[in-house]
Protein backbone atom coordinates (compact mmCIF):
# COMPACT_ATOMS: atom_id res chain seq x y z
CA UNK A 1 0.00 0.00 0.00
CA UNK A 2 1.42 3.14 -0.67
CA UNK A 3 2.46 5.69 1.69
CA UNK A 4 0.79 8.54 2.31
CA UNK A 5 3.11 11.01 3.98
CA UNK A 6 6.37 12.25 1.41
CA UNK A 7 8.19 13.75 4.64
CA UNK A 8 7.65 10.06 6.44
CA UNK A 9 9.33 8.29 3.34
CA UNK A 10 12.21 10.96 2.92
CA UNK A 11 12.89 10.65 6.93
CA UNK A 12 13.59 6.56 5.94
CA UNK A 13 15.32 7.55 2.96
CA UNK A 14 17.75 9.11 5.46
CA UNK A 15 17.83 6.51 7.80
CA UNK A 16 18.54 3.97 4.61
CA UNK A 17 21.63 6.76 3.96
CA UNK A 18 22.80 6.70 7.33
CA UNK A 19 22.34 2.96 7.80
CA UNK A 20 24.22 2.18 4.87
CA UNK A 21 27.17 4.60 5.38
CA UNK A 22 27.70 3.00 8.45
CA UNK A 23 27.90 -0.77 7.17
CA UNK A 24 30.44 0.67 4.44
CA UNK A 25 32.48 2.27 7.03
CA UNK A 26 32.49 -0.88 9.29
CA UNK A 27 33.83 -3.00 6.08
CA UNK A 28 35.47 -0.82 3.89
CA UNK A 29 36.45 2.36 6.16
CA UNK A 30 34.72 4.92 3.80
CA UNK A 31 31.52 6.46 3.43
CA UNK A 32 29.53 4.61 0.62
CA UNK A 33 27.88 8.33 -0.36
CA UNK A 34 30.24 11.12 0.02
CA UNK A 35 29.56 14.07 2.03
CA UNK A 36 28.49 17.38 1.27
CA UNK A 37 25.33 19.89 2.06
CA UNK A 38 22.53 18.90 -0.36
CA UNK A 39 19.22 21.10 0.50
CA UNK A 40 16.07 18.54 1.30
CA UNK A 41 13.09 19.42 -0.54
CA UNK A 42 9.80 20.64 1.27
CA UNK A 43 6.72 18.98 0.72
CA UNK A 44 3.96 21.50 1.08
CA UNK A 45 3.75 22.44 -2.58
CA UNK A 46 3.45 19.28 -4.52
CA UNK A 47 4.46 19.96 -7.56
CA UNK A 48 7.86 21.85 -5.90
CA UNK A 49 8.33 18.97 -3.85
CA UNK A 50 8.08 16.43 -6.55
CA UNK A 51 10.84 18.76 -8.79
CA UNK A 52 12.98 19.44 -5.79
CA UNK A 53 12.93 15.63 -4.69
CA UNK A 54 14.17 14.80 -8.00
CA UNK A 55 16.63 16.83 -7.75
CA UNK A 56 17.64 15.43 -4.46
CA UNK A 57 17.76 12.07 -5.73
CA UNK A 58 20.00 12.59 -8.61
CA UNK A 59 22.81 14.22 -6.29
CA UNK A 60 22.29 11.49 -4.09
CA UNK A 61 22.58 9.08 -6.76
CA UNK A 62 25.25 10.64 -9.25
CA UNK A 63 27.50 12.82 -7.08
CA UNK A 64 27.68 11.61 -3.99
CA UNK A 65 27.30 7.80 -4.17
CA UNK A 66 27.48 7.19 -7.82
CA UNK A 67 30.89 4.95 -8.08
CA UNK A 68 29.62 2.81 -5.20
CA UNK A 69 25.77 2.66 -6.50
CA UNK A 70 27.52 1.39 -9.80
CA UNK A 71 29.72 -1.16 -8.05
CA UNK A 72 26.78 -2.42 -5.99
CA UNK A 73 24.01 -2.49 -8.35
CA UNK A 74 26.02 -5.13 -10.99
CA UNK A 75 25.68 -7.41 -8.09
CA UNK A 76 21.80 -7.34 -7.58
CA UNK A 77 21.76 -10.34 -10.22
CA UNK A 78 24.25 -12.14 -8.20
CA UNK A 79 21.99 -12.14 -5.11
CA UNK A 80 18.52 -12.26 -6.85
CA UNK A 81 17.74 -8.77 -5.51
CA UNK A 82 16.52 -7.52 -8.16
CA UNK A 83 14.53 -10.27 -10.38
CA UNK A 84 12.08 -8.10 -12.76
CA UNK A 85 15.09 -5.15 -12.54
CA UNK A 86 12.57 -2.27 -10.94
CA UNK A 87 15.53 -1.11 -9.01
CA UNK A 88 17.73 -0.49 -12.09
CA UNK A 89 15.19 1.10 -13.83
CA UNK A 90 14.59 3.82 -10.48
CA UNK A 91 18.02 5.37 -11.41
CA UNK A 92 17.36 5.78 -14.99
CA UNK A 93 13.82 7.17 -14.13
CA UNK A 94 15.23 9.64 -11.42
CA UNK A 95 17.59 10.67 -14.12
CA UNK A 96 15.00 11.28 -17.00
CA UNK A 97 13.14 12.74 -14.76
CA UNK A 98 15.97 14.80 -13.65
CA UNK A 99 16.54 15.80 -17.33
CA UNK A 100 12.87 16.02 -18.28
CA UNK A 101 12.27 19.01 -15.64
CA UNK A 102 15.73 20.79 -16.22
CA UNK A 103 16.06 21.16 -19.85
CA UNK A 104 14.30 21.89 -23.01
CA UNK A 105 13.78 18.87 -24.79
CA UNK A 106 13.59 18.85 -28.63
CA UNK A 107 11.09 15.56 -29.10
CA UNK A 108 12.21 15.52 -32.83
CA UNK A 109 15.61 14.02 -31.58
CA UNK A 110 16.26 10.82 -30.25
CA UNK A 111 17.29 10.73 -26.84
CA UNK A 112 15.05 13.62 -25.80
CA UNK A 113 12.17 11.54 -27.30
CA UNK A 114 13.17 9.08 -25.45
CA UNK A 115 13.90 10.50 -22.36
CA UNK A 116 10.08 12.50 -22.68
CA UNK A 117 8.16 8.74 -23.74
CA UNK A 118 9.97 7.34 -20.45
CA UNK A 119 9.08 10.25 -17.84
CA UNK A 120 5.07 10.46 -19.09
CA UNK A 121 4.96 6.53 -19.15
CA UNK A 122 6.34 6.55 -15.65
CA UNK A 123 3.97 9.63 -14.53
CA UNK A 124 0.76 7.44 -16.53
CA UNK A 125 1.71 4.40 -13.81
CA UNK A 126 1.74 6.64 -10.91
CA UNK A 127 -1.07 9.35 -11.13
CA UNK A 128 -2.89 8.15 -14.45
CA UNK A 129 -1.68 10.98 -16.94
CA UNK A 130 1.05 11.79 -19.34
CA UNK A 131 2.35 15.01 -17.17
CA UNK A 132 0.25 15.84 -13.86
CA UNK A 133 -2.25 18.97 -13.58
CA UNK A 134 -3.21 19.09 -10.14
CA UNK A 135 -1.93 18.72 -6.48
CA UNK A 136 -3.25 15.39 -5.77
CA UNK A 137 -1.43 14.00 -9.33
CA UNK A 138 1.73 16.16 -8.68
CA UNK A 139 1.40 14.56 -5.00
CA UNK A 140 1.18 10.55 -6.00
CA UNK A 141 4.06 11.34 -8.58
CA UNK A 142 6.08 12.76 -5.65
CA UNK A 143 4.96 9.69 -3.21
CA UNK A 144 5.72 6.93 -6.38
CA UNK A 145 9.49 8.63 -6.53
CA UNK A 146 10.42 8.37 -2.71
CA UNK A 147 8.71 4.95 -2.86
CA UNK A 148 10.87 3.60 -5.17
CA UNK A 149 14.42 5.41 -4.14
CA UNK A 150 13.73 3.64 -0.50
CA UNK A 151 13.01 0.57 -1.74
CA UNK A 152 15.88 0.72 -4.19
CA UNK A 153 18.06 1.79 -1.54
CA UNK A 154 16.98 -1.22 1.05
CA UNK A 155 18.16 -3.77 -2.03
CA UNK A 156 21.33 -1.46 -1.26
CA UNK A 157 22.00 -2.38 1.53
CA UNK A 158 20.88 -6.06 1.27
CA UNK A 159 23.27 -6.53 -1.22
CA UNK A 160 26.70 -4.83 0.72
CA UNK A 161 24.71 -7.09 3.77
CA UNK A 162 25.36 -10.16 1.28
CA UNK A 163 28.64 -8.98 0.02
CA UNK A 164 29.62 -9.09 3.57
CA UNK A 165 28.82 -12.23 4.20
CA UNK A 166 29.75 -14.00 0.80
CA UNK A 167 32.83 -16.16 0.46
CA UNK A 168 34.49 -14.15 -1.47
CA UNK A 169 33.83 -10.94 0.35
CA UNK A 170 37.88 -10.17 0.51
CA UNK A 171 38.03 -10.22 -3.76
CA UNK A 172 34.91 -8.77 -3.88
CA UNK A 173 36.33 -5.69 -1.34
CA UNK A 174 39.34 -5.56 -3.52
CA UNK A 175 37.39 -5.30 -7.05
CA UNK A 176 35.60 -2.49 -5.14
CA UNK A 177 38.38 -0.31 -3.76
CA UNK A 178 39.92 -0.91 -7.35
CA UNK A 179 37.16 0.68 -9.05
CA UNK A 180 36.48 3.53 -6.27
CA UNK A 181 40.04 4.47 -6.78
CA UNK A 182 39.89 4.29 -10.88
CA UNK A 183 36.74 6.71 -10.18
CA UNK A 184 37.15 10.02 -11.72
CA UNK A 185 34.11 12.33 -11.69
CA UNK A 186 33.61 14.64 -14.79
CA UNK A 187 34.58 18.07 -12.47
CA UNK A 188 38.44 17.16 -12.09
CA UNK A 189 38.76 16.84 -15.45
CA UNK A 190 36.96 20.15 -15.56
CA UNK A 191 39.02 21.73 -13.07
CA UNK A 192 42.13 20.91 -15.44
CA UNK A 193 40.71 21.65 -18.50
CA UNK A 194 40.54 25.36 -17.23
CA UNK A 195 44.25 25.29 -16.19
CA UNK A 196 45.64 23.63 -19.27
CA UNK A 197 43.10 25.51 -21.96
CA UNK A 198 44.99 28.85 -21.36
CA UNK A 199 48.29 27.78 -21.16
CA UNK A 200 47.91 26.70 -24.65
CA UNK A 201 46.34 29.62 -25.84
CA UNK A 202 42.79 27.84 -26.59
CA UNK A 203 40.99 30.55 -23.78
CA UNK A 204 37.92 30.09 -25.71
CA UNK A 205 37.51 26.06 -24.50
CA UNK A 206 34.19 25.82 -22.02
CA UNK A 207 35.87 22.85 -19.30
CA UNK A 208 31.98 21.61 -19.48
CA UNK A 209 31.56 21.43 -23.09
CA UNK A 210 34.77 20.07 -23.64
CA UNK A 211 34.84 17.31 -21.16
CA UNK A 212 31.57 16.37 -22.34
CA UNK A 213 32.82 15.47 -25.76
CA UNK A 214 35.23 13.30 -24.15
CA UNK A 215 35.13 12.35 -20.67
CA UNK A 216 33.99 8.26 -21.68
CA UNK A 217 37.25 8.11 -24.13
CA UNK A 218 39.42 9.66 -21.29
CA UNK A 219 38.08 6.72 -18.97
CA UNK A 220 38.63 3.97 -21.36
CA UNK A 221 41.73 5.11 -21.93
CA UNK A 222 43.17 5.59 -18.56
CA UNK A 223 41.22 2.25 -17.17
CA UNK A 224 43.64 0.46 -19.95
CA UNK A 225 46.73 1.51 -17.49
CA UNK A 226 48.18 -0.32 -14.90
CA UNK A 227 49.40 2.14 -12.73
CA UNK A 228 49.45 5.58 -13.10
CA UNK A 229 49.23 9.42 -11.43
CA UNK A 230 45.93 11.04 -11.85
CA UNK A 231 46.59 14.43 -12.53
CA UNK A 232 49.84 13.50 -14.83
CA UNK A 233 47.76 11.15 -17.21
CA UNK A 234 44.85 13.65 -17.32
CA UNK A 235 46.81 15.93 -18.34
CA UNK A 236 48.08 14.40 -21.52
CA UNK A 237 44.98 13.66 -22.88
CA UNK A 238 43.19 16.77 -22.14
CA UNK A 239 46.50 18.26 -23.65
CA UNK A 240 45.90 15.79 -26.96
CA UNK A 241 42.89 16.25 -26.90
CA UNK A 242 42.69 20.37 -27.07
CA UNK A 243 46.00 20.21 -29.80
CA UNK A 244 43.42 17.74 -32.05
CA UNK A 245 40.30 19.42 -31.21
CA UNK A 246 41.57 22.88 -32.42
CA UNK A 247 43.38 21.69 -34.74
CA UNK A 248 42.31 23.57 -38.70
CA UNK A 249 40.04 21.47 -41.03
CA UNK A 250 41.94 19.67 -43.22
CA UNK A 251 41.10 20.91 -46.60
CA UNK A 252 42.25 17.92 -48.49
CA UNK A 253 41.50 14.07 -48.51
CA UNK A 254 43.43 10.66 -49.54
CA UNK A 255 40.66 10.95 -52.30
CA UNK A 256 41.66 14.26 -53.52
CA UNK A 257 45.30 13.12 -53.47
CA UNK A 258 45.06 10.10 -55.26
CA UNK A 259 42.76 11.89 -57.92
CA UNK A 260 45.68 14.55 -58.44
CA UNK A 261 48.22 12.20 -58.66
CA UNK A 262 46.68 9.19 -60.38
CA UNK A 263 47.78 7.25 -57.26
CA UNK A 264 46.70 4.02 -56.09
CA UNK A 265 45.82 3.58 -52.55
CA UNK A 266 48.46 2.70 -50.77
CA UNK A 267 51.05 3.47 -47.64
CA UNK A 268 52.15 6.83 -50.19
CA UNK A 269 48.86 8.34 -50.28
CA UNK A 270 48.59 8.09 -46.22
CA UNK A 271 52.58 9.51 -46.04
CA UNK A 272 51.53 12.71 -48.53
CA UNK A 273 48.23 13.56 -46.43
CA UNK A 274 50.12 13.06 -43.50
CA UNK A 275 52.72 15.73 -44.60
CA UNK A 276 49.82 17.81 -45.38
CA UNK A 277 48.45 17.80 -42.11
CA UNK A 278 52.05 18.99 -41.20
CA UNK A 279 52.20 22.08 -43.58
CA UNK A 280 48.46 23.09 -41.93
CA UNK A 281 49.80 23.03 -38.77
CA UNK A 282 52.62 25.42 -39.82
CA UNK A 283 49.92 27.58 -41.81
CA UNK A 284 46.28 27.02 -41.12
CA UNK A 285 45.70 29.81 -43.92
CA UNK A 286 46.73 27.20 -46.90
CA UNK A 287 43.68 26.30 -49.23
CA UNK A 288 43.31 23.24 -50.77
CA UNK A 289 44.83 24.30 -54.47
CA UNK A 290 47.76 26.02 -51.99
CA UNK A 291 48.14 22.46 -50.30
CA UNK A 292 48.38 20.15 -53.64
CA UNK A 293 50.63 21.98 -54.93
CA UNK A 294 53.62 21.85 -52.38
CA UNK A 295 52.52 18.33 -52.40
CA UNK A 296 53.40 18.46 -56.40
CA UNK A 297 56.34 19.59 -55.48
CA UNK A 298 57.60 17.48 -52.74
CA UNK A 299 55.73 14.32 -53.85
CA UNK A 300 59.23 12.58 -55.08
CA UNK A 301 60.73 12.88 -51.88
CA UNK A 302 57.72 10.79 -50.66
CA UNK A 303 57.96 7.46 -49.92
Amino acid sequence: MMVQYPAQLMIDILDRVQTIDNLVLRIMRQKFFRDAKVRLPKFEHPELGMLRSVSWLYALYQELGKPNIDFVKERFSVYSLDTNDSKQRHIATSQSLRTYFQHSLDPLTESDSRTQKTCENWFRSMCGIAYPETDEQWKRSMIGILTEANDFLICVHKCIEAIDLDEAREQILQQWEHRLIRHHPQHKFDHLIAIIAPDLGRDGIKPKNFSNIYYAKWLQQLDILDTYEFETEARRLIERAILEDTRPRMPITGTDIMNEFSLAPGKKVGNLLKRGTELLDKNPNYSKSELLDILREEIHNID
